[in-house]
């Protein structure tokens, strides 16, 4: 993600009970641009100038990058939130990508059975136009089992406070692991 937020002047604000954890960027003396990630009953919150979300999982700063796709599943589970809108010429963007990146990463090795069974995946993928239902019976249908959710275009263009969000969780796992790798932890 990129949504071009300076994180720079913010304070991570930290709060770890039993009942919660609470990780808040904000910056001093005011709330504006403010985002708490709120972890209760095994559940995200994420509120803030950037809206309320919720997760049907916990955030654990301090690992890799966060997925935008595995959370924007993850928010769709648990609440009715639209995380965006179809967009068929995007769909069809998004496959084109996957397919660039998926013959990149086999580089030659092209009898990969997981290969060619993504290949014709994402090549059955471009048949479908504007039709979302369509488009969503299919893949839920036929999805190679090689294929994490997060792999699946879309379609959709994500909410442009949502990529503010994933920034931030970017954010706030590099100062966690920057500090535990201070703290000798890494």
């Amino acid at each position: 993600m990129n949504s071009k937020m300076d994180w720079s002047k913010h304070q991570l604000i930290e709060e770890l009970n039993d009942t919660a954890k609470i990780w808040r960027l904000k910056k001093p003396d005011t709330s504006v641009q403010s985002v708490n990630f709120i972890n209760i009953d095994g559940t995200l919150l994420v509120t803030g100038d950037y809206g309320r979300w919720s997760f049907c999982r916990e955030f654990h700063p301090g690992i890799e990058d966060v997925s935008p796709h595995y959370w924007l599943e993850k928010i769709r589970i648990g609440s009715t939130q639209e995380t965006g809108d179809f967009d068929a010429k995007y769909l069809q963007e998004q496959i084109k990508d996957k397919i660039e990146t998926l013959i990149e990463t086999f580089e030659g090795d092209y009898q990969n059975e997981n290969f060619a069974e993504t290949l014709q995946f994402y090549k059955d993928l471009q048949d479908f136009d504007d039709i979302e239902p369509e488009y969503i019976s299919y893949v839920n249908g036929d999805k190679p089992s090689c294929l994490d959710w997060e792999d699946i275009p879309t379609g959709k263009k994500m909410n442009t406070s949502l990529e503010v969000i994933f920034d931030a969780f970017n954010e706030i796992n590099r100062r966690v692991k920057t500090r535990e790798s201070d703290n000798g932890k890494s």
